[in-house]
């Protein structure tokens, strides 16, 4: 009785540790992907250019309807909330799973920033967020000369 428990036992963490040549054709790539997970904090870039502000976030795997991008008291807080489910079955198997997670960055942003003209749009899986200053920002910009010592 526990000669066949322990090798079922056995059985169970080979298949862990080869996934792609143990698991049903597919399983494996999903288990990888769900095991790892979302990351909470996706990786952003905040650049000056033109007038005004871009941020880059990186939203791979995302559709724009499950993006939420709100702007209030100065901050600016962008989530992504995304849920799957799925059924394979094949064989003598049914394979039925679920995943879910969410990520969410949220920054504070420039007084300059004119709130009325923000525009957001997602492109391969980079969401990039156009933030225009307001004109008495850019009036109030001036070029500062650099001499040498």
């Amino acid at each position: 009785m526990f000669d066949l428990l322990r090798s079922e036992i056995d059985r169970l963490f080979d298949d862990f540790s080869t996934p792609a040549l143990s698991w049903p054709r597919g399983l494996a790539r999903r288990s990888a992907m769900t095991m790892s997970g979302l990351a909470s904090l996706p990786p952003m870039d905040f650049v000056e250019r033109d007038g005004q502000f871009e941020l880059s976030v990186e939203m791979p795997g995302f559709d724009a309807s499950e993006i939420d991008i709100r702007l209030s008291d100065g901050r600016l807080t962008v989530k992504g909330a995304k849920a799957e489910e799925s059924e394979e079955k094949e064989g003598d198997y049914v394979v039925h799973e679920r995943s879910s997670g969410s990520v969410e960055r949220s920054i504070t942003l420039p007084r300059s920033i004119d709130a009325a003209k923000v525009e957001a749009r997602l492109q391969n899986g980079v969401l990039t967020i156009v933030l225009p200053k307001t004109e008495e920002a850019r009036e109030q910009e001036r070029h500062v000369e650099v001499r040498a010592a």
